[in-house]
Formats: C-alpha cells, structure tokens, sequence
C-alpha cells in the first residue's frame, strides 16, 4: 500500500464514512460509503441483502415458475407465453362484468383517422394433402374498429382469418350502431357478400343484393328479389321462382319452361293425394283437379262469383251452368218428322244444364 493511502488511513476518522481499495497499476482510491451500502455490507446472510435492497418475493422465485401476484407491469414491447399460458382468476364477481384481460390502443384518433385496437390472434397449424403436402399456419383475428361518426363513434368487432399468411379476410362482424345499422353480418363485415343480421324491427339479412326484412311482423324481400325453391342441394339448381313482376303483382316464372301451381285437398303421400292446379301444358293453360296415382278422390270444379258457384264441372266431365248441378252429356230424343217432339226434349235437356229456364207452354 502506498504512503499516501497510509497517510488518507491515518487521517481518516469515522466521520468520513468511507472505504479504500488499491489497483493493480498502484493507484488507490476511496469511495463513500453510504448508509444503504452499509446495510447492505452489514446483511448477516442473503435473506437479509435482499430486505436490505428491498425486493420482493419476485427476485427470490425460479424463471421457470413466476407468481406475480396484484401489481402492474408496465413497458413491455412484447410479451412471449409457452406452454402453460396466463390464467387469471377471479372471486366474488357476481354479474358485474370485470375485464380479465385488456388489449388498449391509448392513441387519440383524429378526422379520417381512426385508432383500432391490438389484435388477438389465435394460431394454428394445419396439413395440406395436395402436392406438395405441408404444414401450413391458419390464423384467427378478433379486433375492434372504431368508425367515425357525427355526435360520436361507432365500433365494430371483427373477426377475420387467413391461411399461409394469405391476408386476412373478415368473416364476421358485430357492430355498436343502434337503430337501421347492422347487428352482425357474417362473410364481409361491410355486407357486400355476406349475410348480415340487424336491428329486428328493420332488415334481417342481407346476402349480396338479397335484402330480406321482418318489419310490422311480416317478412318482406326487397324490391324484385325472387324467392327460389329447389329439390336438390346443387347450387343454382332450383325450379320455382315467385318474382314481384309489378306492384300489387306476383308472379311464378322460370324463363321458358312451363310452370303449374298446386293447392292441396288432401295428401297422404306423393302417389295419394288429391288437389287443384293451374298450369301450362302444351302451350294450353289448363284449370283442373287431379288426384294421385295410388289414392285419392276425383273432385269436381266450380267457377265462382260471389262466393256462388256459377259454372260446376263434375269429376267425370259433367257441366252445369248458371249455378245448376252438373250433369252429364244429354241426349236430344224425338222424331225430325214431329219437330214439336224433339224441340220440347231440346229445352228440357237446355234447361237442366242450366243454360236457359224453360217457360214455355204446351
């Protein structure tokens, strides 16, 4: 030790609160040493440094089972779990929703520019059986998007997906608008091809340019909209369109293939049944009644006014008019050589299809 840092010793009291150390080049040198330093020097054991720099439990526990338990952690640019993953628990909640977990984007938005929050994405991975087979990542995302408004904004929260890190594509949507605005739409969250479900009392879906509503308790498809019926699960495939053709007007057509419409009486199956149709055939139209090859009853037709049958078909041809029973085909009898004979006959059978009222005199 040199002479000056003997001499320092010698001069040094206890009031100066300091310690000396030499280098290897010879230079010595003094530092203070302050009262946590001595706490921490005096510590009888590791227990006792620790409480002397005043740590927590945290600084004592292994890097492989963490328990940090209240407190904030803050300034983390990213956050990396493995295998266990974050449990959150929570007691005495009752019905008061409470966040568990909260993902903030604190920016201010401005005009035209709006602040969406952090995204939660699920990740997985899937096999892709076709040449060249591979593992693939597929990716949900669930985030909120604020959307400008006048006396305040609305949100949407979306979730999207992609495969292969092909780009997200929205897939369903739920939106705050109150009102005409949407509830959810599923497929594109701007409606443009997807289905979206709204306020009940207004639009109930809406598919491309398929609108459908429930308004006043009725079901309603917007503007010329036809309503399809198939009999088969191939797109594209069905058969029987009603169209509004014009106001007040419904229409059943399919281009050029002809159409029939059936109003049932009875049906059992579909060889036994009974109805009434409308229908082209032939390039004829045709009002009738049918029944089923295996069951049923051949029913007669009336044409009505008034709710009064004016013209009465029977089921095997039979015809009565102005209201009269249907009856069969008559038969005129009587000699051409007695004129009178065969005329009487005529406006007798006349008269019993309806056709005239008889008030002639012998």
């Amino acid at each position: 030790m040199s002479d000056s840092t003997l001499a320092a010793l010698t001069a040094a009291t206890a009031s100066t609160g300091g310690l000396f150390y030499g280098t290897q080049g010879g230079a010595d040198r003094k530092f203070t040493l302050t009262s946590a330093g001595a706490a921490l020097a005096e510590a009888a054991n590791a227990a006792a440094q620790i409480t002397a720099l005043g740590l927590g439990t945290i600084a004592t526990q292994a890097a492989s089972a963490v328990a940090i338990t209240g407190g904030t952690i803050t300034g983390l640019t990213q956050l990396t779990l493995t295998a266990a993953g974050i449990t959150n628990t929570f007691t005495s909640l009752a019905t008061t929703p409470t966040a568990g977990f909260s993902l903030i984007n604190s920016t201010a938005a401005a005009a035209g520019a709006q602040q969406v929050s952090p995204s939660l994405v699920f990740t997985g991975q899937g096999w892709k059986t076709t040449a060249t087979a591979a593992s693939q990542q597929v990716d949900f995302r669930l985030y909120g998007l604020p959307v400008q408004g006048a006396a305040a904004p609305t949100g949407r929260l979306t979730l999207g997906a992609q495969v292969n890190g092909g780009g997200f594509t929205d897939l369903l949507a739920f939106n705050s608008a109150a009102g005409s605005s949407s509830v959810a739409s599923i497929g594109d969250s701007s409606l443009s091809g997807g289905i979206g479900f709204f306020n009940s009392s207004l639009t109930l879906f809406s598919f491309g340019s398929l609108v459908a509503y429930v308004n006043n308790a009725r079901f309603e498809l917007e503007n010329s909209t036809p309503l399809a019926f198939s009999s088969s699960s191939a797109v594209n495939n069905a058969t029987v369109f009603l169209h509004l053709d014009a106001s007040a007007v419904l229409a059943q057509r399919n281009s050029t293939n002809a159409q029939e419409f059936r109003c049932y009486n009875t049906y059992t199956s579909s060889t036994s049944h009974e109805f009434g149709k409308l229908e082209w055939a032939s390039n004829v139209f045709r009002v009738g009644t049918e029944k089923g090859s295996g069951g049923g009853t051949a029913r007669a037709l009336a044409l009505v006014t008034d709710d009064t049958n004016r013209i009465n078909i029977g089921a095997s041809g039979e015809l009565g008019f102005f209201g009269a029973t249907a009856i069969a085909k008559p038969t005129v009898s009587g000699s051409r050589a007695l004129p009178e004979q065969a005329l009487a006959d005529l406006l007798t059978e006349l008269a019993n299809l309806g056709l005239i009222t008889d008030s002639t005199t012998v």
